[in-house]
């Protein structure tokens, strides 16, 4: 967290506690809060184990045996500067800020009085107000029922707004930049002996795609070796690839899954592939394919290329020159037919890096007899494009000409970066500046309906929603569409429905948009 020097100076560690520091823990990066995982838990001796403790309960430090045997427990930063003369090669370091503990254990406070080691002492004294507030709001619900017969105190809804709160000040925080901390190199002897990591385990990390942004490299993992594809069309998916490579390795699509050489992830259907490298995994392909080259493929003409071209010269760690125009003369079969409900929800969705990309996606279209045999696989799931149409005739019933739709691929990507801009470039793309904002968000194949209303202060997403905390990822959209809306902060508006938990929240979406629409109309303040 971005700081005053006059802050700094009280949590630096220097001097005498810089030394007793590294007296009892010499790597002191050990103490460093994890980008990953749990941090230590906030105890009143941080800021004071080796000095004393500023509420006056110790004039001085831990005793030197109790350090040694129960070692240093506590939380450091590092800062930016140069290290200590009498230890060059540590970083400078400092206790927590109270305003970093607060966040972390989940105090919605970001004014503290002067003396900050003294509020160390005292955050790390008190329970964590989450844990309070559970277990007050569930006493008080008890207490409502035993003298009253109900109670009108909902313990999670209490839980999420503390929650709520507390995100909105992390959010507002300015953070300031940490150089990488530049190591020495550890010594190597020649003697030593150094285990590699095994090829085998990712045998895709040795190929790259080495042709032109039209072409994309193909390696099978039964061969391995590289060949590359010139596409007919840049756009060309993988899906298609797919189909024309496992027709000239006579493999089932289906059983055949492709890996990005460059990112080792796995890709979807609907990628495009071209100025790839991937790598096709798949059952045997029958040796009556392999030893006859005129049946090299019925779909897909081969075409050698120039023996004088320079490629053709490579060795053989280079890609060797060959192109496949892949312009089959049949209708590709459109692979998510084979798919069933299960299957389909571990399709991933394409990626979106700008509104045209998006548009572009959005005019994809599939044969009607296809749709219809997804439509019979798919059960009770619903599309996006099924809620996309959906509440785009809602907006044309309820004559909403200055609400907007958030399309389910801007909101997917959204969740996942940091969008402001993607999203301020959409917002840019509309005939109108929209008075609010509908969508639908799809958190670990569950679909959330949101109303996002807002002003200069506050961005308030109102949504209909089951009982149970909030994916975080959530705070990523509310943020950035905060952030292209121009509001300074946001909220979460959120009502459970005790129905449609496990399944039909995809119909749920609609019953949600049809109130937001009535309630809109009868009550212009309405934010649920």
């Amino acid at each position: 967290m971005a700081m005053s020097f006059e802050h700094l100076q009280q949590l630096e560690l220097k001097g005498e506690e810089l030394e007793l520091f590294l007296t009892y823990q010499p790597r002191l990066a050990k103490m460093f809060l994890p980008s990953r995982g749990k941090a230590p838990t906030a105890l009143h001796s941080w800021g004071s184990q080796v000095t004393k403790c500023e509420c006056l309960c110790r004039s001085a430090g831990f005793s030197s045996a109790t350090l040694q045997s129960r070692g240093l427990y506590g939380l450091l930063f590092p800062i930016v500067g140069e290290p200590d003369p009498r230890f060059p090669d540590v970083p400078r370091v400092r206790h927590p800020h109270p305003t970093e503990v607060a966040i972390l254990t989940g105090v919605p406070e970001m004014i503290w009085p002067q003396n900050l080691r003294l509020c160390l002492a005292g955050l790390g004294q008190q329970a964590s107000p989450l844990q309070s507030v559970w277990i007050a709001s569930l006493l008080q619900c008890h207490v409502d029922t035993v003298f009253f017969g109900q109670s009108n105190l909902v313990p999670m809804d209490c839980l999420l707004d503390l929650r709520g709160r507390v995100s909105v000040l992390a959010e507002h925080l300015d953070f300031a930049p940490v150089a990488p901390i530049m190591l020495p190199e550890p010594p190597v002897e020649s003697t030593m002996d150094l285990t590699l990591d095994d090829i085998s385990l990712t045998p895709w990390a040795q190929y790259t795609h080495k042709g032109q942004a039209d072409e994309v490299t193909i390696v099978h993992c039964l061969d391995g070796t590289p060949f590359v594809t010139k596409l007919s069309d840049p756009g060309t998916s993988i899906a298609n690839v797919i189909h024309a490579t496992c027709t000239l390795l006579d493999l089932a699509a289906e059983d055949c899954s492709v890996i990005d050489c460059s990112t080792g992830l796995t890709l979807g259907s609907t990628t495009p592939a071209a100025g790839l490298c991937l790598w096709i995994t798949g059952a045997v392909p029958s040796m009556s394919k392999l030893s006859a080259i005129e049946d090299v493929s019925p779909t897909v003409p081969w075409v050698a290329e120039d023996p004088q071209h320079e490629s053709a010269t490579c060795d053989p760690p280079e890609l060797f020159g060959s192109s496949l125009a892949v312009t089959p003369r049949d209708p590709v079969p459109e692979p998510l037919v084979s798919l069933d409900a299960h299957r389909l929800c571990l399709v991933p969705e394409p990626s979106v890096t700008d509104v045209g990309l998006l548009q572009a996606l959005r005019k994809q279209s599939i044969d009607v007899q296809s749709r219809k045999l997804i439509l019979a696989n798919q059960g009770t799931l619903c599309a996006d494009d099924e809620l996309l149409w959906h509440a785009e005739q809602l907006l044309q019933a309820a004559k909403k000409p200055n609400w907007a739709l958030l399309d389910p691929l801007l909101a997917a990507e959204a969740l996942k970066r940091p969008s402001s801009k993607l999203l301020q470039q959409w917002i840019s793309s509309l005939s109108v500046r929209p008075t609010a904002i509908i969508g639908v968000v799809q958190v670990d194949n569950h679909w959330i309906p949101f109303l996002w209303t807002w002003t200069a202060h506050c961005m308030i997403a109102s949504c209909w929603d089951i009982p149970g905390p909030a994916s975080a990822s959530l705070a990523v959209l509310h943020q950035g569409l905060a952030s292209a809306l121009g509001s300074r902060t946001w909220t979460v508006h959120a009502v459970h429905r005790s129905f449609a938990v496990t399944e039909y929240c995809g119909c749920a979406l609609s019953v949600f948009w049809i109130t937001c629409f009535v309630e809109r109309c009868c009550h212009p303040t309405w934010t649920r």
